[in-house]
């Protein structure tokens, strides 16, 4: 493999940490030209495809005190549900999937 061809492979690509943000509702990641969040989210880098977030829980709206209880993911933005026969994978977020489908966080607290 010539070095020409590795430097275009997804890979070598996405070797570059971008800034962006993650938001809670729907687990999308995003980059800071995305423009600006809206909602919960978390802040945080893009490093090969994966979010690693930076602080905790920002954004406004009222934090959920019912629905379906769980946690979200961050490092790939999907749901889990309390039931789920496992521990949560740090670093997550706890709160609520409403009947739409949305997550609404309990607290703006990332545990790491």
């Amino acid at each position: 493999m010539t070095s020409s061809h590795k430097a275009r492979t997804p890979d070598a690509q996405t070797n570059r940490a971008t800034q962006g943000y993650e938001h809670l509702a729907d687990g999308s990641i995003h980059s800071e030209s995305d423009g600006p969040p809206t909602g919960f989210f978390v802040r945080g880098r893009i490093d090969a495809q994966r979010f690693i977030p930076q602080g905790e829980v920002q954004g406004e709206g009222k934090l959920a005190t019912a629905g379906h209880p769980g946690w979200v993911e961050l490092s790939d933005g999907a749901f889990y549900g309390d039931e789920t026969a496992r521990e949560p994978g740090r670093p997550y977020v706890r709160g609520y999937r409403t009947p739409a489908g949305r997550f609404v966080p309990s607290s703006k607290e990332v545990v790491y």
